[in-house]
């Protein structure tokens, strides 16, 4: 299990590997990094990994 914030060395895009394939469901959260504060955050969506 996940379960943190990763940072992201280009603006506005994340990639990860995975070992398991299947549907997974991801959010997305907009954190000031002058305060740590949580801006914003997305409803849930699911990707389907092959």
């Amino acid at each position: 299990m996940r379960g943190g914030f990763e940072s992201s060395p280009k603006p506005k895009v994340r990639w990860e590997h995975t070992g398991y394939r299947g549907v997974h469901w991801i959010e997305a959260f907009v954190i000031n990094s002058r305060n740590n504060e949580c801006m914003g955050t997305s409803d849930r969506f699911f990707v389907v990994v092959e």
